[in-house]
């Protein structure tokens, strides 16, 4: 693997005493800034009502945020330059939204409390149309800052081996993407504006453009297979009725706002799905094995990929150059 672009690191951990008692205030922030930003769930549920008493068969692509997206990946515990996904502990994708009608420049960048930090345990996105993988969000409503503190490296003592050393979150590619919706589903599409698509970025699945169907997982549900984050999000009781009684609905951005909240992403594509490999399980009863939940997705009535012709691409296109001259947003 190659090294990618360089990147400002911090040898120091975060204290996480320091951040005690502000997720609250972050939430409430980020909120306050979502609301311009962003369509909230009310929105969602009411168009989505709309789409279904007039019977709509074709719906036109409804943005719902867009900003910048930043992939990263972290190497395992003593491995300064990672040679393959092998030696890769986790990935990373920073989500930073900007409002809707602006466009990219500084003055629309500024580090308010509402990015977020999303973890993938597969380490690589789909690399086959039609592939699905999980995600979770692992920090959300947060600033640039504190994200970089997050991903920085640092040391810790252990009994048998002296200290440690943890290596700092690499970036690896950054450009735009946008969460849209259309035809009852959620999508996230982006543009990569740098650095070009090499090697590095191939072997974890990132290309030039891509678009992804996003679900959110209801929390009522038991985690598919063997996959298990620990506590569920809370969401307050609004939110909770936007999943009525479904296992997994269409992401709206106001979702990303909780801690794992979980996601379902399946690579656009056409034909047959291959199944993910991932998260296979012997458990049986009420549990649902990943390649199944994500099959059902596939299968269910209206399920439509993304056309490359769509005109959210020309959108992210139209940012281009506004973003190359930042030379990085990071």
């Amino acid at each position: 693997m190659v090294s990618t672009r360089s990147k400002r690191t911090r040898s120091a951990k975060k204290d996480p005493d320091a951040t005690e008692g502000k997720e609250d205030v972050a939430n409430k922030k980020s909120k306050k800034t979502r609301a311009m930003n962003t369509r909230t769930v009310d929105e969602v549920k009411e168009q989505r009502d709309k789409n279904t008493s007039e019977n709509e068969t074709e719906t036109v692509s409804s943005i719902s945020e867009k900003g910048i997206i930043y992939f990263f990946f972290k190497g395992r515990v003593g491995v300064e330059e990672p040679q393959g996904i092998q030696d890769v502990a986790r990935s990373y994708i920073v989500l930073r939204p900007i409002s809707i009608d602006s466009k990219v420049e500084t003055s629309s960048l500024n580090d308010s409390r509402h990015a977020r930090l999303l973890v993938l345990p597969k380490k690589t996105l789909p690399k086959k149309h039609g592939r699905g993988f999980l995600a979770f969000v692992k920090t959300p409503a947060s600033s640039l800052e504190d994200l970089r503190e997050e991903l920085s490296g640092g040391e810790y003592d252990t009994k048998t081996r002296g200290k440690r050393q943890v290596p700092s979150a690499k970036p690896f590619a950054e450009g735009m993407y946008a969460i849209i919706s259309k035809d009852q589903r959620s999508h996230l599409v982006y543009r990569i504006t740098f650095p070009a698509i090499g090697d590095v970025q191939k072997e974890f699945g990132v290309h030039e453009r891509g678009s992804y169907i996003v679900s959110a997982k209801n929390p009522k549900f038991p985690s598919p297979g063997s996959v298990s984050l620990g506590e569920p999000p809370k969401y307050p009781e609004k939110i909770q009725k936007y999943f009525r009684d479904l296992r997994w609905v269409p992401l709206v951005p106001e979702l990303l706002d909780y801690e794992n909240t979980q996601l379902l992403i399946i690579g656009e594509g056409l034909g047959i799905m291959r199944q993910a490999a991932e998260s296979r399980s012997g458990d049986e009863g009420d549990k649902q094995s990943f390649e199944e939940e994500t099959e059902e997705l596939q299968n269910e009535d209206g399920f439509a990929h993304l056309e490359e012709s769509d005109p959210t691409f020309t959108m992210l296109d139209s940012n281009l150059e506004d973003h190359l001259k930042m030379k990085t947003t990071w």
